[in-house]
């Protein structure tokens, strides 16, 4: 029984281990197609701005008649953008993407660590030295893959 319950163990910290690496592929597989459509609405929005400051520009210049003037108010208004919504939905994501990699590194250090001390208390030590099972070592963030993707949009 001890070590059906050691071998569980050792395939939980492995599972919880390969549960890191499933959650930081999909950071790496969801941020950066968020952050290139979040920029093509920024420069959608962009350039929709500077049409109308444009229009507005030449609209002043020319001379205005009683009925054209409550027609520019009525193409002076704005359009409804949607950037923002986009910025606070692109946070909203990385937020709960950095969370669950944070969770999924708890729980790996957590699993690891009860197996750890498994290993090490009698009669269980007794049994994994019969089997040469090791101790787990726990998750330490290290390399370029595991670095948090850089969200930058150019000026």
């Amino acid at each position: 029984m001890v070590f059906n319950s050691l071998v569980g163990l050792r395939n939980r910290v492995r599972q919880a281990h390969s549960l890191i690496d499933v959650q930081l592929k999909r950071r790496a597989d969801l941020i950066p197609p968020l952050v290139a459509c979040l920029q093509g609405f920024r420069n959608h929005e962009a350039e929709l701005q500077t049409t109308i400051a444009t229009l507005r520009a030449q609209a002043g210049t020319t001379r205005v008649s009683a009925v054209a003037s409550s027609l520019l108010a009525v193409v002076e208004r704005y359009p409804d953008l949607k950037a923002d919504q986009s910025f606070n939905s692109l946070m909203k994501h990385l937020t709960e993407t950095e969370d669950r990699i944070a969770l999924a590194r708890a729980y790996a250090n957590d699993i690891t660590t009860f197996y750890n001390t498994r290993l090490e208390r009698i009669p269980d030590a007794y049994v994994a030295q019969l089997v040469s099972m090791q101790p787990g070592s726990l998750f330490v963030a290290a390399g370029f893959e595991r670095k948090a993707v850089d969200v930058k949009f150019p000026a």
